[in-house]
């Protein structure tokens, strides 16, 4: 729509006006983070459901053990930090 007013010659002032300004911009790039945000909290709980669930039901689940150098990453992640 705004690249047919364009191509019809109204001036790019009188196009963003039309479209509704900065409020509205703001007004959409809250709604669209707050989908982002739900969409991501959507993925990290299902895959942390699965993996309760698959835990928990299958007999098969093997712990494996930790490196050493674990927690020596660790540290120095926190030191740097």
């Amino acid at each position: 729509m705004i690249a047919r007013r364009l191509a019809r010659g109204i001036p790019l002032e009188r196009v963003v006006a039309a479209a509704g300004g900065p409020a509205d911009a703001r007004g959409a790039s809250f709604i669209g983070l707050f989908v982002l945000l739900a969409a991501s909290m959507m993925v990290f709980v299902a895959f942390s459901g699965a993996f309760v669930f698959r835990r928990g039901l299958s007999g098969d689940w093997a712990s494996m053990p930790k490196p050493q150098i674990l927690f020596l990453n660790t540290a120095v992640l926190l030191a740097s930090s």
